[in-house]
């Protein structure tokens, strides 16, 4: 066919590295949302932010730290770094 680029098709799918990546993106979300709470905690303390904003921000993994004992645990250790 004249005109017809053969290159083209390949060039709008995206590739299996790109869709990898996205899923490891995804996957790591949890866990930096995790380890931020640290830091959070640490705002909180020293009153760089509020009450509510903290819990608002915490509330998720409080939860998650409630039905998971070992979450709590680690939680517990982690934190104690910060505060």
């Amino acid at each position: 066919m004249r005109g017809y680029n053969v290159g083209m098709d390949a060039q709008r799918k995206p590739t299996d590295g790109r869709k990898i990546l996205v899923l490891l993106v995804v996957a790591c979300l949890p866990l930096v949302y995790g380890l931020s709470t640290g830091p959070a905690a640490w705002l909180h303390t020293r009153r760089y932010i509020s009450q509510k904003t903290y819990l608002v921000y915490v509330t998720p993994m409080a939860a998650t730290r409630k039905v998971c004992p070992p979450l709590h645990l680690a939680m517990n250790w982690y934190l104690a770094f910060w505060v």
